[in-house]
């Protein structure tokens, strides 16, 4: 996996969630991601435990981190954001100097601000510790910018099998016009680019559209579109208006 999103429990606990349920389990290795997933929960660790800091209780709603999440490029460089059921944290630099300690190839650290009631992981307000916001990787042969909230295959090696399988199967000739719905950050869009005539993105996320439009200009593919909305209604948009 090159994506791992460790909850923190009201006790101030690190690790994941029983199955089927919120009870969470203390973990402090997992041999199904890259090191730097284990090295980031034990900073955090560190952090809660020095400075007191409370993590979030779901029944009373109060306390303040919440989830840990750390995605890492083919480069064995990291992004990693902190959730929290608030504006900010205290101690944030020392946070900060503890999180890139044990991960050097941090290129940026992220607090992110969820504050509403759900079991939701991410929510939709992003603030920059340090350095960058965005990590970049490369698949397929393209490049490809992700923030925090865009959606990107968690098994590197298995994506690039996926979209050259899907794109085999497509059975392109270059004519033809090619709907991504739920495309993420445009991954398989500027896959199937390279031989259908057109091809469009259609994703809700915000951040995810802005990081597909920048990453179809890095690689210089100009026969993708992406819309940014419910990806049904793109869908339902495209038919009523005769796109086949």
């Amino acid at each position: 996996r090159n994506k791992s999103q460790y909850p923190v429990s009201a006790d101030g606990q690190v690790g994941f969630y029983k199955a089927r349920s919120h009870q969470l389990v203390p973990v402090e290795r997992c041999l199904l991601q890259k090191p730097p997933a284990d090295a980031a929960a034990d900073a955090l660790r560190r952090y809660i435990e020095t400075y007191r800091v409370p993590g979030y209780d779901e029944k009373t709603r109060r306390g303040l981190l919440r989830h840990l999440y750390i995605r890492t490029n083919q480069a064995g460089q990291s992004l990693i954001c902190v959730l929290v059921n608030g504006k900010k944290l205290p101690h944030e630099p020392e946070l900060v100097s503890l999180l890139r300690q044990a991960v050097p190839e941090t290129v940026g650290v992220v607090l992110g601000v969820n504050t509403q009631p759900t079991g939701a992981i991410l929510g939709g307000e992003y603030r920059t510790l340090w350095g960058e916001d965005v990590l970049t990787d490369r698949l397929c042969g393209l490049t490809f910018r992700l923030s925090v909230p865009s959606f990107y295959q968690v098994n590197h090696d298995m994506a690039e099998v996926l979209y050259r399988t899907a794109l085999d199967f497509a059975g392109l000739t270059g004519t033809e016009t090619v709907l991504d719905l739920y495309c993420g950050a445009g991954t398989i869009t500027q896959v199937m680019a390279r031989r259908a005539g057109r091809v469009i993105g259609a994703e809700i996320v915000p951040a995810a559209i802005e990081d597909a439009r920048e990453n179809a200009r890095r690689n210089g593919i100009g026969n993708v579109e992406f819309f940014c909305g419910d990806a049904s209604a793109v869908a339902a948009d495209f038919a009523a208006r005769g796109l086949r």
